[in-house]
């Protein structure tokens, strides 16, 4: 299983259920909600490249992941700001 399979499954709470040989293919993917935060989007469709040499290694996975989070919690700071 790749890593923009689990990814996916975080991002949307869902348990993917795919079928083995659209996985072993590497033809099958699932479907990216309209509302996935386009940043998420880019990074499970680069993870899912057909050519493993221009898939994000982990260690630029990770990286990008804590950018994202630390944006997100950044945001939510001040959005609880402004509602106090």
């Amino acid at each position: 299983m790749s890593a923009a399979f689990i990814f996916c499954a975080v991002y949307t709470c869902e348990y993917l259920s795919l079928r083995v040989g659209g996985i072993v293919n590497n033809t099958l993917r699932p479907t990216i909600p309209s509302y996935c935060d386009s940043e998420w989007r880019r990074l499970m469709e680069q993870c899912w490249a057909p050519d493993p040499a221009v898939r994000p290694s982990f260690t630029e996975i990770a990286r990008r992941l804590r950018t994202m989070s630390s944006a997100a919690s950044q945001a939510e700071g001040h959005e609880h700001k402004a509602s106090k």
